[in-house]
């Protein structure tokens, strides 16, 4: 026979207390066991908003960190840059407690600008160390991994050239000149061939040059002053015009400027623009005839003057024609007689 426990309303109220405060109790367990450390410890860190570049104009690049569980003790977090100078972290010191540890911090990577011309360079923002008496936190120092970011750079690799002063001319060597220097500071040497399309019309040369030719004239700038050839004063090239001995009428020939040579980017073949230059002719066109022989009727050598003379009994009078100058392609000349029945030409 089946015994059946009838409960009144005060037995059941009774039960009802007991079972809630055994709940509260299991929950108020619970929570102690997170804030005593029993959680999963870590550090979370979002990624970075919108992009992982700095600027060297001060562009920023933000993110959150908070702790994954509640510690037993304060931890305070100490962030670093690995390079200054290409970007600054803030704040650099976070502190969590059981009270705040799942709220997100915000920090900020900011570029830092220098007169390199270096490219985009690499950096990290990094957790220098976890200090904790919760040595679940404390363990973690040296273990989480870095934000790793690049600060682009703001400098220009360019090669600046002055104005060309003229064109170059056969008389005397007349020259041309022109400037060059670099629009940013190079992290190793820079060198820049100078170089003539015509030597037979024009050659270069440079007082601060790394070498020289007929043809080239290699320039250097270096990133300091040791040398005193520092990549932002200007060195200056000269073009000198070549003589020649034919009527050839002016010249054009071309300078041309680069591409630059370094063993570090961006300045590595790096171009520049050539100058269009004219080399004056100082030849100028001409005939000369000169006067040989003249015979009179009587069979004498006349006087030479402007004039030849000859007479109907035969004799002749000879001259000879020459170019004053050299001339660029063949020159044909022709003779003629005023008055063939008078006299004839004979070559």
């Amino acid at each position: 026979m089946e015994s059946v426990l009838k409960l009144g309303p005060f037995q059941i109220l009774f039960l009802l207390i007991l079972f809630l405060a055994g709940c509260d109790t299991q929950q108020t367990s619970e929570e102690d066991s997170s804030l005593d450390g029993l959680g999963s410890a870590g550090v979370e860190i979002t990624a970075p908003f919108s992009s992982s570049s700095t600027t060297e104009k001060g562009g920023t690049v933000s993110t959150k960190i908070r702790l994954k569980s509640a510690p037993l003790s304060p931890v305070t977090i100490n962030l670093k840059s690995s390079d200054t100078t290409e970007g600054s972290v803030s704040p650099s010191v976070l502190i969590f407690n059981k009270d705040n540890w799942d709220s997100y911090v915000s920090i900020t990577a900011t570029g830092q600008d220098d007169e390199d011309a270096d490219g985009p360079q690499s950096f990290e923002v990094q957790i220098e160390s976890i200090v904790s008496d919760d040595p679940k936190y404390s363990a973690l120092s040296g273990q989480v991994d870095p934000i790793k970011l690049q600060n682009e750079d703001d400098e220009i690799a360019a090669i600046i050239l002055g104005t060309l002063s003229g064109n170059t001319s056969e008389s005397s060597g007349g020259t041309g000149t022109f400037t060059v220097k670099l629009s940013s500071k190079p992290l190793e040497t820079v060198t820049i061939p100078i170089t003539t399309t015509d030597t037979t019309e024009g050659i270069v040369s440079a007082i601060d040059n790394v070498s020289e030719s007929v043809s080239s004239v290699s320039l250097r700038f270096d990133p300091d002053n040791s040398s005193g050839l520092i990549w932002s004063s200007a060195q200056t090239v000269t073009i000198t015009g070549q003589d020649d001995s034919e009527r050839d009428g002016d010249i054009g020939y071309q300078i041309k400027i680069g591409p630059s040579d370094s063993s570090s980017p961006p300045y590595k073949n790096v171009a520049a623009p050539s100058y269009s230059i004219t080399n004056t002719d100082n030849e100028t066109s001409g005939v000369t005839v000169d006067l040989i022989t003249s015979i009179d009727c009587d069979g004498n050598n006349a006087s030479i003057s402007e004039n030849l003379t000859t007479c109907e009994n035969g004799s002749t009078a000879t001259f000879t024609v020459k170019l004053d100058t050299k001339p660029s392609a063949d020159v044909t000349i022709n003779l003629r007689s005023t008055d063939p029945g008078e006299a004839i030409i004979n070559v």
